[in-house]
């Protein structure tokens, strides 16, 4: 990480740390509130220094512009992984987040969802229901396998979709895979 991105990768560090303490500790515990106050401080600093934080999001990274600020591959516990997988792309912090918001972004983030996908109710509806004035994000709409982020050095599919996406839908539908 460049020297002048250090600051975001240490307030995306902290924002994971305290995400993931959420789940450990019982809310008037002293050590997670000593984990907030420090996020907050790192967050206000930052946002205070710099202005809105907007970041890239791909399965395993956050980005600020091309350069990758936080990785985390653990598909369990990984902010970025749970917010690419409900179809957010990018995450814009403005200057002006409150403590508030900051607290609920990261409940957010370190919320366990088993089973939520069955009731709708994915990491992008519970943003929504958040009504962040100071958050903002942009998605897509629908179902987009990994197929289709599979392209060669000039942009062409890897693979040939028209014979892989039967196979796939048949996964999807349980059916079995005597061709596969």
């Amino acid at each position: 990480v460049s020297a002048a991105n250090l600051p975001v990768a240490k307030v995306l560090n902290s924002l994971a740390r305290f995400a993931r303490s959420l789940g450990f500790y019982a809310p008037s515990n002293r050590t997670l509130g000593l984990f907030f106050d420090n996020l907050w401080r790192e967050t206000s600093a930052l946002l205070g220094e710099r202005g809105d934080l907007t970041l890239g999001i791909d399965p395993t990274a956050f980005y600020v512009k091309d350069e990758r600020v936080y990785e985390d591959r653990d598909r369990e516990q990984s902010a970025p992984f749970r917010l690419f997988r409900d179809g957010i792309r990018l995450l814009v912090i403005r200057d002006t987040l409150t403590r508030e918001e900051l607290f609920a972004l990261a409940k957010l983030l370190g919320t366990r969802f088993t089973g939520v996908h069955r009731q709708g109710d994915d990491l992008r509806t519970r943003m929504w229901n958040a009504d962040f004035r100071h958050i903002q994000y942009e998605g897509i709409e629908g179902f987009v396998h990994e197929l289709y982020t599979q392209a060669d050095d000039e942009g062409e599919p890897r693979v040939e979709l028209t014979r892989e996406l039967p196979r796939v839908m048949r996964r999807i539908h349980g059916e079995a895979l005597l061709s596969d």
